[in-house]
């Protein structure tokens, strides 16, 4: 919910950090509700950082997406946009997320 509404730290807040501590050659990731891909956008633009690939992911492949996961950095360029489900039509997890996070679950 602090993510989604921006309560505690903003997205020109959190950009600004990035930016001061970002090396140069250096690649920053976020995860971010769906909603906010704009504004994250815009906000890094505002501080000389680009998105260079974007993972919308959808709780189900029957569901939009809830999250994204970005990857940036300081040089610009184009974005890569692909999407990845947690969840498949028969309520199993899809190779995607399994092979994205399995060294972190102990039951995938």
């Amino acid at each position: 919910n602090v993510a989604h509404h921006s309560a505690a730290l903003t997205l020109a807040e959190l950009f600004a950090l990035v930016a001061r501590v970002l090396a140069p050659g250096g690649t920053f990731f976020l995860l971010l509700p769906a909603t906010r891909l704009k504004d994250a956008a815009e906000a890094g633009i505002a501080h000389s950082l680009f998105i260079h690939k974007v993972i919308h992911v959808r709780q189900s492949v029957l569901h939009d997406p809830f999250r994204v996961m970005i990857r940036g950095g300081r040089m610009p360029g184009d974005t890569e946009t692909t999407e990845m489900a947690v969840w498949d039509a028969q309520q199993e997890y899809t190779p995607e997320f399994t092979g994205l996070l399995k060294e972190y679950y102990l039951y995938l």
